[in-house]
C-alpha cells in the first residue's frame, strides 16, 4: 500500500450489498421462470435450464460474499489509519501505535490489524473475530481464482452467513469511520 492513503469514499455499505445482492437474485429468478423468454431456451431441457439458473445464482452468491468480505476488509483498514493517524487515545487505538510505527500502512489484515483486535475484545467477539478469519480464508481463495482445493474442513461461506457474521461485527466492534 502506498504512503498516505487517501480514501476514495466509494466502499459500498452491507445495505448497499444487500440490496444488489436481492436485486440480481430478482432479476435471475425472473429470466429463468418468465415463459417469455422461451426462445432464449428452445434448446434446453428443463433440467440443463434448472442447472444453469442454479449455476449463475451460486456464483452471485460467491461474489456477493467476496463484496461483503472486502468491505469489512475497507472498514477495519480504514479505522486502523484513522486511530493512527489521528493519534486516538482509546485502548484499542493505544495498541494499534507500535503496530503502525514498524508497518504503518502495510500492516496486514489478519496478522497485525484483527489480531489487534481479537486480543483486546471480549469472548464473544473474539470469537466472531475468528470466525472472520476464517471467512477471509475463503476469500482469498476466491480472489485468487480458485485453483487450488481448500483444505479438508475448510468452510464454504454463503452470503447470508457472511452477511450475519459482517452485521455481527459492526454491532459490536466501534469503528471510527
Amino acid at each position: 500500500m502506498p504512503k498516505n492513503i487517501h480514501f476514495s469514499g466509494k466502499n459500498l455499505s452491507l445495505t448497499e450489498i444487500a440490496e444488489y445482492y436481492n436485486s440480481l437474485k430478482s432479476a435471475i429468478n425472473y429470466y429463468y421462470n418468465n415463459y417469455q423468454n422461451f426462445d432464449n431456451f428452445l434448446l434446453y431441457s428443463i433440467a440443463e435450464l434448472e442447472s444453469e439458473k442454479i449455476k449463475i445464482l451460486e456464483e452471485l452468491d460467491k461474489s456477493c460474499v467476496f463484496m461483503v468480505l472486502s468491505s469489512l476488509e475497507a472498514s477495519f483498514r480504514i479505522d486502523y489509519l484513522q486511530r493512527c493517524r489521528n493519534k486516538y487515545k482509546d485502548p484499542i487505538s493505544k495498541k494499534f501505535k507500535p503496530v503502525y510505527k514498524k508497518y504503518e500502512e502495510r500492516a496486514t489484515l489478519e496478522d497485525e490489524i484483527l489480531k489487534t483486535w481479537k486480543d483486546d475484545s471480549k469472548r464473544e467477539i473474539k470469537n466472531t473475530l475468528c470466525q472472520l478469519m476464517e471467512a477471509f480464508k475463503y476469500r482469498h481463495w476466491l480472489a485468487h481464482g480458485r485453483y487450488w482445493k481448500p483444505k479438508r474442513g475448510s468452510k464454504i461461506y454463503d452470503f447470508s452467513s457472511v452477511y450475519i457474521l459482517a452485521e455481527l461485527i459492526y454491532e459490536n466492534l466501534e469503528f471510527c469511520t
